[in-house]
Parts: structure tokens; sequence; C-alpha cells
């Protein structure tokens, strides 16, 4: 456990939505066409933040994870990711107490919410595009 009261290894990001769309709406005053373009832009940026952001963890650079997690906290957020923000979160904060040994040991359950987070996006690109 961290000195902010943080057990990294107990987080299940499983108690928060993958995607919440209505949210994200919400954000963006309603604008479909907006939210349309700024889930394009997230999926263009995924793939290299999160290799920066796992690039740090093999490194165990806890400032550049600590950065990369706060960065792709704030673009998930962005689009409704519930689940990804959350994550960030956890590593964001295990990472400025010095955690990244924890944060290593969660890397694979990450990444899978991270492909989970990817897949829901372009299947709603997809839906969009056959409107």
């Amino acid at each position: 456990m961290s000195a902010l009261g943080l057990d990294i290894m107990q987080f299940d990001s499983q108690t928060y939505p993958l995607w919440d769309r209505q949210a994200a709406l919400l954000r963006l005053a309603g604008s479909e066409v907006l939210l349309d373009n700024i889930v394009a832009i997230f999926l263009n940026q995924i793939k290299g933040t999160t290799a920066s952001l796992t690039g740090a963890i093999a490194q165990a650079d806890a400032e550049q994870v600590r950065h990369f997690s706060h960065y792709l906290k704030g673009s998930s957020g962005d689009v409704g990711l519930s689940r990804l923000f959350a994550f960030c979160e956890v590593f964001e904060r295990a990472a400025k107490a010095g955690e990244v040994d924890s944060i290593a040991q969660r890397k694979d359950a990450f990444l899978q919410v991270v492909d989970d987070s990817v897949a829901c996006l372009q299947a709603h690109l997809q839906q969009q595009q056959q409107q």
C-alpha cells in the first residue's frame, strides 16, 4: 500500500464501465461529430502513448510512468473511457509513490483494458460510418 493509501494490487478496473458515451457527449455539448473526431484522434495516438508508457514501466522510470499515465488519463477521459481513465489514475498515483514494480505487475491487465477500449471505439466509428 502506498503512502497515498492506494493498493494498486487490489484495484479492480471491472467496477468501471468500459465506455461512457453519454458522459463524453455531455463534455462535448452533445456533438456527435466532435465526439467522432476526438475518438479518431485518440485512436491515432493510443498506440504511441501506450508504447511510451510501457517503455517507461520497463525502464522503471517513475516520472515518465507518471507523465504518460497522466496524459493518457486526460485523453481517455475526453472520450469517456471510464475504465482506462481509472486505471491511468491508479498508475499515476502509484508512480508518484514510486511503486513502479507494482505497476509492472499490473501492466498486462492495463494493456487488456487498452485493447478493449480501442476495440470499443473502433466498433463505434465503424457503426457511425455505416449510418
